[in-house]
């Protein structure tokens, strides 16, 4: 999907939650789901509306709940697509148009958060970027 909305903190949030699911959630699943136990379910709707409203996601089924249905939802993309998009925005946003990919990596490698990057995600970047350069060549 290449029209990846801009997420608010919590709409961030309960996409995090969609994306640990194999199946859609109810807003009350997804409200119990959410670790920050102050965000309200009334919170939660009004997200999820916004969401609706984004395509950030999409109503799924309908199912029981108690004596009544109430509709589940799924996300319209991947974490893996998310992540991707908000990397493009701010490359585009510190850089411009031109693509600078690896001053960003340098950046946030030399940074204090990176420290607690493991050896077997460093193999996992390294493997990204020697399919890509395989990619490339073809």
């Amino acid at each position: 999907m290449s029209n990846i909305p801009r997420l608010t903190d919590l709409e961030t949030i309960i996409m995090k939650v969609l994306w640990q699911h194999d199946r859609g959630l109810t807003i009350q699943e997804i409200t119990a789901c959410i670790e920050e136990k102050k965000i309200s379910t009334a919170s939660v709707a009004q997200a999820v509306k916004h969401m609706l409203a984004k395509e950030a996601i999409e109503v799924g089924k309908h199912v029981p709940v108690a004596n009544v249905y109430a509709r589940t939802f799924a996300t319209c993309f991947s974490q893996k697509e998310f992540l991707a998009s908000e990397f493009s925005r701010m490359q585009e946003a510190v850089y411009g148009r031109r693509c600078h990919t690896a001053g960003i990596a340098a950046a946030f490698l030399g940074s204090e958060s990176a420290k607690n990057i493991e050896a077997e995600e460093m193999d996992e970047l390294q493997k990204i970027i020697d399919e890509k350069k395989k990619q490339m060549k073809k």
